[in-house]
């Protein structure tokens, strides 16, 4: 089981919440490690927001229009980290 860190930022700024405030919050503490570009492992974190692979792509494509990640040409998300 992984922990994930939930900053008060992504909740009162990006005003995010149920699914993409878990997945955000996973994306955001893998950037925090040094990883630029995190992969499109949607089997390994639609486990840890403990949902299905539709509802992963879903969440992200959700992220993804808000303009809190963006998804590269090579298919890797990247967190955005000024709004």
């Amino acid at each position: 089981m992984a922990k994930i860190t939930i900053e008060s930022f992504m909740t009162s700024e990006l005003g995010l919440n149920g699914n993409q405030l878990v997945l955000y919050a996973i994306l955001w503490g893998e950037s925090c490690k040094g990883v630029k570009q995190v992969s499109d492992d949607y089997a390994k974190y639609s486990g840890m927001m403990n949902t299905t692979i539709p509802t992963y792509y879903a969440t992200a494509r959700k992220l993804v229009e808000r303009g809190v990640i963006r998804k590269t040409d090579n298919g890797k998300y990247e967190v955005k980290t000024r709004f």
